[in-house]
């Protein structure tokens, strides 16, 4: 959704497209986090993916140098050195 004019921008699931609706985990300067079968990223303008195959786990917080996941599990947060997922592949 824009937030200067309300407009939704993009909405999943997208049937035509065969998109399926990720759960969002996070969001951090323009880029969305996701998780279904895999971890993910999106553009946050679009909808469209930037990054699949990134990973088991999408990140719940996200900064400009880490991202953080809860394991329920073992109940403690594991962290990752951020990557560049604007990249394509």
């Amino acid at each position: 959704m824009d937030v200067h004019t309300a407009h939704v921008l993009w909405r999943l699931p997208d049937e035509s497209a065969n998109r399926i609706a990720p759960e969002i985990t996070s969001a951090w300067h323009g880029v969305v986090y996701a998780q279904a079968d895999q971890a993910m990223t999106l553009d946050a303008r679009t909808g469209r993916d930037l990054r699949t195959g990134i990973g088991l786990v999408s990140p719940t917080m996200v900064n400009d140098g880490y991202g953080l996941v809860y394991d329920v599990a073992a109940r403690v947060v594991d962290v990752y050195q951020a990557a560049d997922v604007s990249a394509s592949g």
